[in-house]
């Protein structure tokens, strides 16, 4: 948005202006000035604009949606890095990796070049060639970041060795996340004292944002802790040979919520980390998503 020069504004001012041009509002500005004062206003390319006040008036304001590509990434702890062999194809279901890996049915394998990411569980292993549950959106060239991970948070962790379920986006690319999401699934009863259907934990899982500083954004023991932090719960009860469930969606933009966003830059190697600080292996399930989009500068 252009910058307009304003000229003779006078200190203790009361009332609001707004700036039009031709037939439109093409720049708005709420500018103080005192009762019947003239205030000369120009655009950068010496445009004059008129000024009207604004008297217990309304603007028509026009909200649109961004079109930038959406961020949908399952948070995972990093088991192993591993290499193509072979270049990927658009809707490949299998790749092929260098020998020595130790991937198996279950895990999921990550792909980044670029500005793209893949993510997909592995259902099969023949030797070196994977076979996927999703089929691949982009061709990954073999120089590919490529890493095997753990998506089920039910894991057994401590203070002194917390493990590490994370999110990044690839070096150049920058991600605003919006909102993340948390589900888990147990066989025993749930309730907000407890954290899924065990005891409430002694150290907590820790949500943190790192970007060469670090900032806790919450520790959560029990399911109620989700509530305390603003987010969305909901508790399942499983109907016939099913199991309890416990979502908790947590939204950080908009004004009705935290007002910002998580940006990640992964130039700067910034990233969202999820500390897992106590045994959580009782647990049938635990899931962790983070939802938002890419930043178009």
């Amino acid at each position: 948005m252009a910058k307009v020069d304003i000229h003779g504004l006078p200190a203790g001012s009361r009332s609001r202006w707004l700036l039009q041009s031709g037939n439109g509002y093409n720049q708005i500005c709420f500018v103080q000035v005192a009762e019947g004062d003239i205030v000369p206003v120009v655009n950068p390319s010496g445009e004059s604009l008129a000024v009207r006040t604004l008297v217990g008036e309304s603007v028509d304001v026009f909200i649109q949606d961004q079109t930038s590509s959406i961020i949908n990434y399952r948070m995972h702890q990093d088991l192993e890095a591993v290499t193509l062999t072979t270049a990927t194809a658009i809707d490949d279901s299998t790749v092929t990796l260098q020998a020595g890996h130790s991937a198996a049915a279950g895990q999921m394998l990550t792909l980044l070049s670029g500005t793209r990411f893949y993510q997909g569980i592995i259902t099969n292993v023949a030797v070196d060639t994977l076979t996927l549950d999703t089929p691949l959106d982009y061709a990954f060239p073999i120089t590919a970041d490529a890493v095997l991970g753990n998506v089920d948070a039910s894991v057994n962790g401590s203070a002194a060795t917390p493990i590490v379920f994370h999110a990044r986006p690839p070096a150049g690319v920058k991600w605003d996340i919006v909102q993340l999401i948390v589900q888990m699934i147990d066989d025993a009863a749930i309730d907000y004292t407890k954290f899924a259907g065990i005891a409430a934990l002694t150290n907590g899982c820790v949500l943190r944002k790192i970007d060469g500083t670090y900032k806790n954004i919450g520790n959560v023991k029990r399911n109620g802790d989700f509530r305390l932090f603003g987010c969305d719960a909901e508790i399942l009860t499983k109907v016939g040979g099913g199991e309890f469930a416990f979502d908790a969606v947590c939204q950080f933009g908009g004004q009705e919520n935290a007002g910002v966003v998580i940006r990640l830059d992964g130039s700067t190697g910034d990233e969202i980390e999820l500390l897992i600080r106590d045994d959580l292996t009782a647990i049938s399930a635990i899931y962790v998503v983070i939802i938002g989009h890419i930043v178009e500068d």
